[in-house]
Parts: structure tokens; C-alpha cells; sequence
């Protein structure tokens, strides 16, 4: 929805932007925006439409030593609705999250079986993976516009049954 708001001010019709466009330019415009509002300079993560990385269950992922933020094809066609209003700000907030922990990735390539591999430096590890829908990522998701609870994060079966997603005229939204 902000996407279309947001092409609807420039002089492109907003039919020719790419999917990958439209979120490249939520993802800016979330970044921003947070940065301003908060006196942080997060830099602007790179976007990743995967169709074959990701698997079904899974609607995004942030990768923090590329800062880069995958989506998961599937789910673009299956609800965008879900994508631009809970994935986009939900992968950013890990991003940020990580981003105060540890600093700006810190990266280098290293040699595995399977061929050179780039991995961060600092950052998250194997660490204790029930922080990682914690109470900074949470207030963090909430900032940029998700609402964990109404997610999944509460441990709701059916995450939206009671609070559905609302997005513009001609959004694909799957039933629940």
C-alpha cells in the first residue's frame, strides 16, 4: 500500500515498477524514516527476491552479514498483503536489532567444502535462538509498523483469524 502511495507521487506509472522495485522502495522509505524519527543512520539493506532459497513455511529472512533482506517469491504471489505489511518491517527489525548489538557487519570470505562463503565477523552466531523474537526485536518490529503479536509471536495458531491484514484495492490476500 505505501508502495503504491509512494509511486502514485512520482512520474512513473506505478503498473511499470517491478515487485522488486515496489520493496526495494518500502524498505528505503522504512529505513528512513526510522533513522529520522530516531536519530539512527542504519544504512538501507539490498533486496533479495528468492524463488527457489527459501522454503515454503518461510515468508522473508535477513541475512545480517550482507545486509540483505530475502523474500520468499511464493509468498509474494500467495499474499503481498503479508509481505509489505509484516515481513518487510519484521526482517528490517532483526537487521537493526543486530545492527546495536554488534555494529555494522564486519565480513569476510572463507574457504568451505561447499566453495568460498561469506560470513559476518561479528553478529549473531548459534546463540540461544529464543531471543531472536525477543523484547528488542518486538519493540523494534513494532516501531516499523509489524505487530508480532498479531504475527504469531504470541503463539497464535492462526495468526490474523482475529485481526486481518488490510491492504489496497487489487492487494492479493489469502484467506485465513
Amino acid at each position: 500500500m505505501l508502495c503504491l502511495l509512494l509511486a502514485g507521487c512520482s512520474s512513473m506509472d506505478p503498473r511499470l515498477q517491478t515487485q522488486a522495485d515496489s520493496f526495494s522502495l518500502q524498505i528505503t522509505h522504512l529505513t528512513q524514516s526510522y533513522n529520522q524519527a530516531h536519530g539512527t543512520h542504519y544504512p538501507v539493506p539490498k533486496l533479495v527476491i528468492d524463488s527457489k532459497g527459501l522454503s515454503e513455511s518461510v515468508i522473508g529472512a535477513a541475512a545480517y552479514s550482507n545486509w540483505t533482506i530475502h523474500l520468499n517469491a511464493e509468498w509474494i504471489e500467495r499474499d503481498v498483503c503479508m509481505v509489505t505489511q509484516e515481513a518487510l518491517p519484521h526482517e528490517l527489525a532483526h537487521l537493526f536489532v543486530y545492527y546495536d548489538q554488534f555494529g555494522p557487519p564486519q565480513t569476510a570470505m572463507l574457504p568451505t567444502s561447499s566453495g568460498p562463503q561469506l560470513v559476518a565477523m561479528n553478529g549473531p552466531g548459534l546463540q540461544d535462538l529464543s531471543e531472536e523474537h525477543g523484547a528488542a526485536w518486538q519493540k523494534m518490529a513494532r516501531a516499523l509498523g509489524a505487530d508480532p503479536c498479531k504475527e504469531g509471536y504470541c503463539y497464535s495458531p492462526q495468526p490474523y483469524r482475529r485481526f486481518p491484514l488490510h491492504c489496497g484495492l487489487g492487494a492479493n490476500v489469502a484467506s485465513r
